[in-house]
This record gives structure tokens, C-alpha cells and sequence, in this order.
């Protein structure tokens, strides 16, 4: 017994066993065959629910995700009641996959990515379903888990604009040596993506839990759009950006130390998206500052700290001239600083952090920053360690992380031009890898990029080498196969 919910223009794929006698008697009553039983016959039947495993379902107007057989048969039946299924006839099956998949390509998609095709062999489809995009609405009261089923995961893979989708290739290939247990759903969106698009891809993120991300172009002077990178993060809370600013030992830059966490407030300050024009020729900007937003973030940077050995954690503010607002922060920072008292704390006015930065960084450990602030700061680090090509970033929130370059540029003047340095977005790749705890994948492919920078020295233009990003990846294709070929038994 197969049925999709539509969601939009997509829908939800759900196959479970049994029902075979509550098909019969269908069939049977209806003196044709091919007719799908009311849900109540299907549960009430002797095989209508023999076996059943649940495949990370997103709940739909059901708090409870504890995954029991009461529930589920209640939200089938929630489902079934308000006529927002496709049916479809099948032979009796023993599992429940549930995917998103494109409506306009379901039996495409079918046969190609879930290797479901057999699955509908014999079927037919009635499909007089309403559009409940509207009325779907995601509630929780814990962190959702990631979307994980048979020891594979699957991550919503967005790759942007620009040198995004080159990148998301590289990444797809070095997966595939590497033995990576991970499965792409990928969603395509950019500058000229629809907001209904957009909002299918939100809830892709929503329901896996965990996403890989290219950067997302946005268009200069339309005051109708905003920037989806920044909506995309404030939709999903994602309110901690870490990067890990670190030196590679051979690429020359002024400083060969550097080792800098810098944790920037994503959601907030001056990126808040709020301005407009009371009067012609004069604008107003809000810069939005919370206490709850300042002081999960300066926890998040205290706790980071304690975990991986960090001795000191620097507030950046511009408090003696924004008074209110980065007084808040930088308040709020000095409240959680005393729950920790074996960390060091100081606070840097942003100005002086750029010298500083420059001059002597060595004196940083992690970094705390409201949201513009981390923005240039950022930029500054990553220019002393060789560029925006190296480091990733790293999106948490409470429920969902998204992983993308650290410097979020989409490299359009260098897009299909094979010279892009691939390492930011192989670094992201990494990042989520650790995040899923597949350790030793990521550990693998880490080695593979220290071997070909540090070792081999094969670097794009932009470290100063003549190496192409093709030149690039596959030397660190040809290093996993060597280390994998070693390691076997």
C-alpha cells in the first residue's frame, strides 16, 4: 500500500506492509479490482500492520514524535480523514520510506533515487489532492534528530549560485571514494528562485535536519527581495556562524600561528533586514540587539570553549559609542563570563580588533561578535591565513545546522572557469561529516587536503600555484584511495 501526501508542488512518499485483507474485501465489495480500502479497514485488518519502522517522518500538526503505533495510526488517519493522500494500489509491502520527492517527476524520481520503481508496477493514481502548504507547521519541543535510516544519512544539499554548483560536485565525487554513507537531497535555489521554492527548500532542511550549502546570490538595489542567505538563517535559527581560522603550514601568509575560533551572532544586529524610507532621500536601518540572542550566544562561545580546551573568549562591541545596543551585548557578555570563571575574559572595541587582528593575532583565542562585526572581522582572519578559499563555516542552532564556505561569497567571476579553490567548501563537507559523528570519513578526507596543500603543495592560483580545482580534487581522490587500500584487512 503505497500514499503520498502533497505538500505544495511535493509530496511525501509513504509505503507500509499488510492491508492485503483489507484490499480483498475492497475489491471484492467494489467487484473490480485496483480500489484502495478506507483507512480504518486497512488498520483493522488481521496483516493491516504487521511490521513498521518510521524513516525521520516530519510531524504534521502532531507535537509528539515518540514514534509510537497509536500515534502513527493517529496521524495516518488525521491524513486520511482530511483527503490529503495520493492512492495508490499495491502488492503488500514491508516497510514505511518516507521521502520528499517532486510531483511533476515522482515516477522518475521513483525509479532513479529511491530505487522504488518496481514499487508501482501495476498501480494507477487518483489525484484530486488540495494544496496544504499552508496548513503544514513544524513544532518542537526538543532538537530534531537528523534524518538517518538503514545507516545512511541524508543531508539537503543547496548549491547556490556561482561556483556553488562546481563545488557541490567536487564534494559528491570525494563522497563517493570515500565511502561516505551520506545520500544528497538536493534542492535547487537562487537569486531568481520563487519564494514557493524557497519555502520547499526550508522544509527539506527542516525535515533532514542537516544541510550543505553554496552561497546564494542577492540582487543589488531590489528593496522587494532580501537576501535569502540571511532569511535562510534567521527561518531556521540558525543563530551561532563559527569559523575556524587556522593556518595551513604551507601557504605564505604574514603569521604561520594562527588558531582563531571566531563565533558570530547569526540572527540579529544590523543584518536584521529592517529598513526603509520615511522620506524621500532618507532611510533608517534598525539594528536589532536582544538579551536572549546575546546571551546564547556568549554561552555558546563559554561552552565552546570549556569543550575543546580554549583558555580566553574576547567580546567585540562598538558599546562606547552604541550604547544601548552593543551595551547590551557586551552586558550580557560580562553576566555569562562570571558563570565561567575558568576562562579568561576581555572585550575589544571592533575598530581596535581589525589592527589588532593584523597586528599581533596571536593574543585571540575564541571571539564572541554581534553580527556585522563577525562579518568584517571574519573577512580580516581569513585574508591573513591565504584567503577565502580555505575555511568553512559552520551554522548551529537549536534544531538545525547548515554548513557552507566561511566567507559566504559565490565566486561568480571565477565560476566555470576550473580555478576556484574547492578546500572552503570540502572543509564545510567535513564539518558535517564530524557533526553526523561519521569521524572517520571526515578524519580521511582531512588528511587527504593536509597531504595535497602541505605535502604535495598542489594550490589554485589563489595561494599563489597554477593548479586548476579538477587538479585539486583529484589528488585528494588519489590520496583516499591509497590511504583506504593501506587500511584494508
Amino acid at each position: 500500500m503505497v500514499r503520498c501526501l502533497q505538500i505544495g508542488k511535493q509530496c511525501i512518499l509513504v509505503e507500509w506492509g499488510g492491508g492485503g485483507q483489507a484490499v480483498k474485501q475492497a475489491e471484492e465489495k467494489e467487484g473490480r479490482q485496483g480500489v484502495s480500502p478506507p483507512m480504518e479497514h486497512v488498520l483493522a485488518s488481521e496483516d493491516g500492520y504487521p511490521w513498521w519502522q518510521r524513516y525521520q517522518p516530519v510531524s504534521y500538526q502532531l507535537e509528539s514524535r515518540s514514534g509510537t503505533r497509536t500515534e502513527f495510526i493517529d496521524m495516518v488517519q488525521r491524513w486520511s480523514t482530511d483527503r490529503r493522500f495520493l492512492w495508490y494500489n499495491g502488492r503488500k509491502r514491508e516497510r514505511i520510506i518516507n521521502k520528499i520527492l517532486p510531483m511533476a517527476s515522482l515516477s522518475r524520481s521513483l525509479t532513479h533515487f529511491t530505487k522504488l520503481g518496481p514499487l508501482l508496477q501495476g498501480t494507477r493514481a487518483v489525484t484530486q489532492v488540495p494544496n496544504v502548504s499552508q496548513r503544514r507547521t513544524f513544532t518542537a519541543s526538543k532538537p530534531f534528530p537528523v534524518a538517518q535510516y538503514g545507516g545512511r544519512f541524508t543531508v539537503t544539499m543547496m548549491p547556490g549560485d556561482g561556483i556553488g554548483p562546481e563545488m557541490m560536485g567536487y564534494v559528491k565525487n570525494i563522497f563517493r571514494y570515500a565511502g561516505v554513507p551520506v545520500d544528497f537531497e538536493e534542492v535547487q535555489i537562487t537569486q531568481d528562485s520563487t519564494e514557493e521554492e524557497f519555502e520547499n527548500a526550508l522544509i527539506c532542511i527542516k525535515r533532514n535536519g542537516v544541510a550543505l550549502k553554496g552561497s546564494i546570490e542577492s540582487k543589488y538595489g531590489d528593496v522587494s527581495s532580501g537576501s535569502r542567505n540571511a532569511t535562510l538563517r534567521t527561518e531556521l535559527d540558525l543563530f551561532a556562524n563559527v569559523l575556524h581560522c587556522k593556518s595551513y603550514p604551507s601557504v605564505r601568509s604574514r603569521y604561520s600561528d594562527v588558531d582563531i575560533i571566531l563565533i558570530r551572532e547569526n540572527t540579529e544586529g544590523e543584518y536584521s533586514m529592517m529598513e526603509h524610507e520615511n522620506v524621500k532621500g532618507v532611510v533608517e536601518s534598525l539594528k536589532i540587539i536582544t538579551r536572549k540572542g546575546s546571551e546564547r550566544l556568549a554561552r555558546y562561545g563559554f561552552e565552546y570553549a570549556t569543550r575543546n580546551g580554549r583558555k580566553k573568549v574576547t567580546a567585540i562591541h562598538k558599546a562606547n559609542i552604541m550604547k544601548l545596543s552593543d551595551g547590551l551585548f557586551l552586558e550580557t557578555c560580562r553576566n555569562v563570563a562570571k558563570e565561567y570563571p575558568e576562562i579568561e575574559f576581555n572585550d575589544m572595541i571592533v575598530d581596535n580588533t581589525c589592527m589588532q587582528v593584523v597586528a599581533r593575532p596571536q593574543q585571540f583565542d575564541v571571539m564572541v561578535l554581534p553580527n556585522l562585526y563577525g562579518n568584517v572581522v571574519s573577512n580580516v582572519i581569513c585574508g591573513l591565513v591565504g584567503g577565502p578559499g580555505l575555511l568553512s563555516g559552520r551554522n548551529y542552532g537549536h534544531h538545525f545546522a547548515v554548513f557552507e564556505p566561511g566567507t559566504r561569497n559565490t565566486g561568480l567571476s571565477v565560476a566555470g572557469r576550473n580555478i576556484a579553490n574547492p578546500i572552503a567548501m570540502l572543509n564545510a563537507a567535513c564539518d558535517m561529516l564530524e557533526h553526523l559523528k561519521l569521524h572517520y570519513h571526515a578524519e580521511l578526507i582531512r588528511d587527504a587536503i593536509d597531504q595535497t596543500l602541505n605535502v604535495d603543495m598542489i594550490h589554485t592560483t589563489d595561494l599563489g600555484g597554477q593548479a586548476t580545482s579538477l587538479d585539486v580534487v583529484q589528488n585528494i581522490i588519489q590520496v583516499i584511495q591509497a590511504s583506504t587500500k593501506e587500511n584494508k584487512w
